[in-house]
């Protein structure tokens, strides 16, 4: 990829959050850009971003999730592992997040 990068399109996710009082309408747009010189498409990798923010934090909550997963015809435990970044009960300005 050497060429110019310019916009073909764009995925949308849109997410309603409840806060007492009324709702809060979060729209995410990830544009997909072609380079001009080989046609090669890439998109934003969102999830590096909202990883580099948690771990970022000066204080991060970790929660390890065991699932169960099927391997080979039998059950297996699979762990989900989610880091969560919330400074906000001790005056924190960042943004919350999870990863």
């Amino acid at each position: 990829m050497g060429g110019k990068l310019s916009k073909t399109d764009e995925d949308v996710t849109e997410e309603l959050d409840y806060i007492p009082g009324g709702f809060i309408m979060n729209r995410i747009s990830r544009p997909r850009l072609a380079c001009s010189g080989c046609e090669t498409i890439c998109q934003s990798p969102l999830a590096e971003a909202i990883g580099r923010h948690v771990r970022a934090g000066q204080a991060i909550f970790a929660y390890d999730t065991p699932t169960k997963m099927q391997v080979k015809g039998k059950c297996a435990t699979a762990r989900i592992w989610t880091y969560v970044r919330d400074e906000r009960p001790w005056g924190g300005d960042d943004p919350p997040a999870a990863w």
